[in-house]
């Protein structure tokens, strides 16, 4: 017998797969309970976690690290023809510094006002030709010109409480790029609609509808991770598609791992109504790279 078949081996797997369930599950239920008792007014302290000032990050590390290589692979398939690039919730500099050094005119704005500054800081003892911009929270102020292309950095779509709030957000900076342009991002995934998932939310609800609390509900994907604490909403990628063409973008192509990352282009205007009817695109499913069909 294979020394993995063993009783023993497969006792221990079984058990495994058993403590991630119910570790899973007991997440579920505290972040749950937690999302039930919070106002709303508060859920801002838990959406722009990553953005916290008592907690600043370190800058010139996180300027270190350079492009992921799925944000390479998206600049070499969908930037060429870009100039100019905004990248929204800039702070850490990291996106920029690396769209800098391709050649890009790099624009960033931030949430975190010492962030941005410290950013501005090593922007400056970099040499950098990029800048960035402090902005009030989820704005996204017009630049002289529109930009050619945009980055939402940090899977920092998935920090934005309330679907609304999510498409309003897409929406602003749709107005800002021109027809057409490339927006890039990542974002959290799960698993379709999986128990835990449902729980918190289920739960969630309850609580706040037995405080009276009925705006904002909790969506299933929504998250507070225990350990942050920090706030995520989890996308399956259809319910991203539909908030990325209500904010007036033409999906182009998404990926997974552990995350998830997608582009959009800016659809014109008039051919926004025609995309809403018909859905008009499918996956392909050898490379997740989603075909325009008519």
């Amino acid at each position: 017998m294979h020394p993995f078949n063993q009783p023993g081996i497969q006792w221990l797997r079984g058990s495994q797969w058993l403590t991630q369930k119910l570790v899973a599950w007991a997440e579920a239920i505290q972040s749950g309970i937690f999302m039930g008792l919070v106002d709303d007014s508060d859920f801002q302290a838990f959406d722009t976690y990553p953005f916290d000032e008592t907690k600043p990050i370190n800058v010139a590390n996180e300027a270190n690290f350079g492009l992921e290589p799925w944000e390479k692979q998206a600049i070499h398939e969908h930037l060429t023809q870009a100039q100019s690039v905004l990248v929204v919730a800039a702070g850490g500099a990291r996106e920029l510094l690396g769209l800098s050094e391709l050649g890009y005119d790099a624009t960033g704005i931030e949430y975190g006002r010492e962030l941005c500054a410290s950013s501005q800081r090593e922007l400056s003892i970099r040499k950098s030709s990029a800048a960035i911009y402090d902005s009030e929270r989820f704005q996204v102020p017009p630049g002289d010109r529109p930009y050619d292309a945009a980055f939402i950095a940090r899977k920092f779509l998935s920090y934005i409480h309330n679907r609304d709030r999510r498409i309003e957000f897409l929406a602003s900076i749709h107005r800002v790029i021109r027809p057409r342009a490339p927006l890039v991002f990542g974002y959290y995934t799960r698993d379709r609609d999986t128990l835990a998932f449902r729980l918190q939310a289920a739960l969630a609800n309850l609580l706040r509808k037995l405080r009276g609390r009925r705006d904002y509900p909790i969506e299933v994907g929504d998250h507070i991770d225990p350990h942050a604490p920090l706030y995520h909403h989890h996308y399956v990628w259809e319910e991203l598609r539909e908030e990325l063409r209500e904010a007036g973008f033409v999906p182009i192509e998404h990926q997974t791992s552990w995350f998830g990352w997608a582009v959009a282009r800016s659809a014109i205007t008039n051919e926004e109504p025609q995309l809403r009817r018909s859905g008009d695109w499918e996956t392909n499913a050898t490379n997740q790279e989603l075909v325009e069909t008519n």
